[in-house]
């Protein structure tokens, strides 16, 4: 147990992730069209690599969370920000 986490540990993440999305309303999220990049060379849409679109997925949802239920967003990075021990002054995300 215990060791890195690789891509086959980030594929299944984001295959839990994206069940999640789904089932509260935020399937755009999950398309893949949202997180390609052009290769430098070929010009085509290579997908992120997985911690990457993971990240990237996550980070969606929170500003899908901010745009439409402002208060719970608060309320959870928060709560987020004491248990890390930071200063739940910073402000990550603007007030609409």
């Amino acid at each position: 147990m215990g060791g890195r986490v690789d891509e086959n540990d980030y594929r299944a993440l984001i295959e839990l992730v994206e069940t999640q999305l789904r089932d509260v309303g935020a399937p755009d999220i999950t398309d893949a069209r949202h997180y390609v990049s052009p290769n430098a060379e070929t010009r085509d849409a290579l997908l992120l690599p997985p911690k990457a679109r993971l990240i990237a997925m996550l980070r969606a949802f929170g500003r899908l969370l901010a745009v439409e239920d402002r208060a719970t967003y608060d309320i959870a990075l928060t709560r987020i920000r004491t248990k890390r021990g930071w200063s739940t002054r910073r402000i990550l995300c603007p007030s609409f």
